[in-house]
């Protein structure tokens, strides 16, 4: 019993400090911890605070923020949480891709700009990451197949357009 109510303590604390979480289930929770139904008070308040339908874009957000102050590892905690939240969330994995691109383990960064593309054909900055990355690791028709993949979604894209013309100029044969 002591072990619950310390949980719903934690719980009642964190609706005090955040707004991330669904409040119909929130209240449900405080009416049954109110009446003693400790199970069923810890069982409402697990489903309030991770049923938060803004949870992940959220998580996501403070990743950015993160990444923008180059707290690279902190970022990708945010997005590790962000993920387990909604796995098939295109941006989760497109930042995912940056993080591990800043951090030079490119196959990473492959891995997760590939789920990015595959969840969401029609992402372009995830198109551009993706090509980035082929041209960091040398591999320049598929980051000129990848930038011409957003010029065909985006033709006035002006950084596809760019690395394009750089590419071929500088980046190898055609």
């Amino acid at each position: 019993m002591g072990d619950c109510q310390g949980a719903i303590d934690i719980f009642k604390r964190l609706g005090r400090r955040t707004s991330y979480f669904r409040q119909d289930e929130y209240d449900r929770a405080m009416v049954a911890a109110s009446r003693g139904r400790t199970a069923e008070a810890l069982k409402l308040f697990n489903h309030a605070f991770s049923m938060a339908p803004d949870r992940s874009q959220a998580l996501c957000a403070m990743g950015r923020d993160a990444l923008g102050s180059g707290q690279i590892e902190e970022a990708l905690r945010y997005f590790r949480h962000a993920l387990r939240l909604k796995p098939k969330y295109a941006d989760i994995h497109n930042m995912m891709g940056v993080c591990y691109s800043q951090m030079g383990k490119r196959s990473r960064a492959l891995e997760h700009l590939h789920k990015a593309v595959s969840l969401a054909p029609n992402f372009t900055r995830a198109w551009i990451n993706l090509a980035y990355v082929y041209e960091q690791e040398g591999e320049i028709e598929a980051a000129r197949a990848a930038y011409r993949r957003v010029l065909k979604m985006d033709p006035k894209n002006q950084i596809a357009k760019r690395a394009v013309a750089k590419l071929n100029t500088h980046g190898g044969r055609r």
